[in-house]
């Protein structure tokens, strides 16, 4: 009889200690796993933040906005690449709001007004509206302005399909960052350069460059 109960003390204190062991290898096993989903989650997402990158920067479909009309907008294609190099103030609705009008108006209405015109009257014409050719485009000069003229008579009247940031020739200074703008008309394409201040101001935020 009291070997029978020593026997059955042992058996108990030989369970104790297994089920001790087991839980030990499971807490262990389970640590494992973890750590092994949050490592292979931390990959996947690495991976999938380098495909979107390359996605935009390709101009894949995946994350990329396309150029499109929408309340007096033009938004570039790459758009979302171009705001992640750009850390400004400026809001990128200012951005496309003024893309849309000169595309749409102030290109035509110049190219409309100075066709068949000598470089005298040219010249003239930009001494008698520098101010307003300052605010819709950001010409500062006389000689910056006939060269953006040259751009304007490529310009094609109601033919303009989009516009895409060539965002792999992203350039920053001091006060502003650059980065040609393609232009994509029906016949052809035109590259303008999109300078844009670092600092929200009251005026000359987005000017448009001769390149």
């Amino acid at each position: 009889m009291e070997v029978a109960i020593l026997k059955n003390a042992n058996n108990k204190k030989i369970n104790t200690k297994q089920i001790g062991i087991i839980a030990i290898i499971v807490t262990i096993l389970v640590i494992i796993v973890f750590f092994i989903i949050v490592n292979t989650y931390a990959k996947i997402k690495e991976e999938e933040e380098k495909i979107r990158n390359k996605n935009d920067f390709e101009n894949i479909k995946t994350g990329v906005i396309e150029e499109h009309y929408q309340n007096g907008e033009i938004i570039p294609e790459n758009d979302n690449f171009f705001t992640r190099l750009y850390s400004g103030t400026v809001k990128d609705e200012e951005i496309y709001e003024k893309l849309f009008l000169l595309v749409n108006y102030t290109m035509p209405n110049i190219k409309n007004s100075l066709n068949g015109k000598t470089e005298k009257e040219i010249k003239e014409y930009y001494n008698e509206n520098k101010e307003k050719i300052l605010t819709n485009i950001g010409c500062e000069s006389q000689e910056e302005f006939l060269k953006f003229k040259e751009i304007i008579d490529q310009s094609e009247k109601n033919s303009f399909k989009k516009a895409k940031y060539e965002v792999e020739k992203f350039a920053e200074e001091d006060e502003y960052v650059t980065v040609p703008i393609i232009l994509e008309y029906e016949n052809k394409t035109i590259t303008i350069k999109l300078e844009l201040s670092k600092r929200n101001s009251l005026n000359d935020n987005v000017k448009f460059k001769p390149i």
